[in-house]
């Protein structure tokens, strides 16, 4: 007998410590990698195990001035939220891992004092185990792919998120250090204005509160000049924190021209017909709806016939050995799944009318996202072509008049300002088309930003 145990216990072990946990995993990432590469500007790296990446440096990266390709790089290889991701494949793949596996058996020891002499002393041994797990390993492998999915559903909208909010930040330091530049003019403009109205007052030409008022225009140049580089240091900052660096590796430089986004027809046309079919979160919703059914069949069967054990059981009395079979059955005599079953077809309703609400509010979303996109691509043109021309205009005819003697050196310095001004606003404008067509795009890929734009 003890012979015919062996075996069963060798291969128990065998299959507990099966590994495939890595190989899944690996897996995994690489369907996420294929699925994002159409999405992507660049590639992904899961830095496990402090494995060494030969592929692409960060050190490499950040030694010439950042781009836009280049940042977005860095983030989708350091970001450490993206990377932290990453480790949730490793949990699921473990958990399908274990979904493939049966409950270990139950072994059972009773030992029984005899209380006469003239008896001996009973003792019971039984092991047993529940077989009806058998019959539910397809349907819990079935509910840890779908958890699979959903983990990659998640981790593709996040990357696309990250890569939108990235090229974002990006762009933000750009036109922050763009209107940093212009702030430091018009500093420079009052601060001359400040000074030109000093001299007028040692000659007399002028009054105490002419200098009183180019003096306050000069301090309020400065305190304008003072958030413009308190803006140009946080957007830095956020841009970091996407990238993932620290210490002396956020002393990069960047290359401040700024590249205007195209933004196809058709991608605003189709707009919603793509967020609708590539929304990760709609999709997440149609498959936790039917993980929920598949998560019936398991509960509803387990409330039938909650344990259906067979087993081996033994009694050894008066020196002797008794074996046998030992089945247990629980019986569902009370209990027969009807409550069970109302629960879950309520909550599949549920997860359905919730599926069909975001889908509404997906489609308006996209709707007042494409009148956003129109409103500000029409302002920023106004300001492009009939604006900002018109006010060089008027510092160029400014300048006529100056040299005629016609107009004041103030006159000058405030229509130069004005010019300067009017170049802040078009910077301001273009970051919030900048980030409006990122929104579009975004939403077309499946993703509905983060940031509220």
């Amino acid at each position: 007998m003890k012979n015919k145990w062996i075996p069963l216990f060798f291969l128990c072990a065998l299959v507990g410590c099966y590994p495939q946990a890595d190989k899944k995993s690996d897996a995994i990432f690489t369907q996420i990698k294929d699925q994002i590469s159409p999405l992507s500007e660049g590639e992904i790296y899961w830095n496990s195990d402090s494995k060494v990446i030969e592929e692409v440096s960060l050190e490499e990266l950040l030694k010439e001035d950042l781009t836009v390709e280049k940042v977005v790089q860095i983030a989708l290889l350091n970001n450490p939220s993206l990377q932290a991701e990453y480790e949730k494949i490793g949990i699921a793949s473990a958990k399908y891992r274990q979904a493939g596996l049966l409950q270990n058996p139950f072994f059972m020891f009773n030992y029984q004092f005899a209380s006469s002499s003239a008896s001996t002393d009973q003792i019971n041994l039984n092991i047993i185990q529940n077989f009806l797990e058998i019959f539910l390993l397809p349907l819990k492998k079935k509910v840890a792919s779908q958890e699979i999915l959903l983990l990659k559903n998640d981790i593709l909208e996040k990357i696309v998120d990250l890569i939108a909010q990235t090229k974002i930040a990006f762009h933000t330091v750009q036109i922050d250090h763009s209107i940093l530049d212009l702030r430091k003019k018009i500093a420079e403009l009052k601060h001359l204005s400040y000074e030109a109205a000093l001299l007028l007052r040692c000659a007399g030409n002028t009054s105490p509160l002419f200098i009183a008022e180019k003096k306050m225009e000069f301090e309020r140049a400065k305190l304008a000049l003072t958030t413009a580089e308190n803006a140009f240091f946080n957007s830095k900052e956020d841009l970091n924190v996407l990238m993932g660096v620290w210490g002396k590796d956020i002393h990069w430089s960047f290359d401040p021209h700024i590249e205007s986004l195209s933004t196809p027809s058709t991608l605003i046309s189709e707009c919603e017909k793509h967020s609708i079919q590539n929304n990760f979160q709609l999709k997440n919703r149609f498959e936790r709806m039917k993980q929920r059914a598949a998560e019936l069949s398991i509960d509803t069967t387990s409330l039938l016939f909650p344990e259906i054990s067979f087993g081996y059981s033994s009694n050894y009395q008066d020196y002797v050995w008794c074996i046998g079979p030992q089945v247990s059955i629980n019986l569902p005599l009370f209990d027969i799944g009807k409550v069970q079953s109302m629960k879950a077809k309520a909550e599949i309703a549920y997860l359905w009318k919730q599926f069909t609400s975001e889908a509404v509010t997906l489609r308006s979303i996209v709707r007042r996202a494409t009148d956003n996109f129109y409103y500000c691509h029409n302002q920023a043109l106004l300001i492009e072509e009939q604006i900002l021309p018109t006010v060089q205009k008027v510092f160029n005819e400014t300048i006529i008049q100056h040299n005629a003697l016609n107009l004041s050196l103030f006159d000058l310095l405030q229509a130069k300002e004005e010019v300067f001004e009017k170049q802040i606003t078009l910077l301001e404008k273009q970051s919030q088309l900048y980030r409006k067509t990122l929104f579009l795009q975004a939403l077309s890929r499946g993703v509905v930003l983060s940031e509220n734009f």
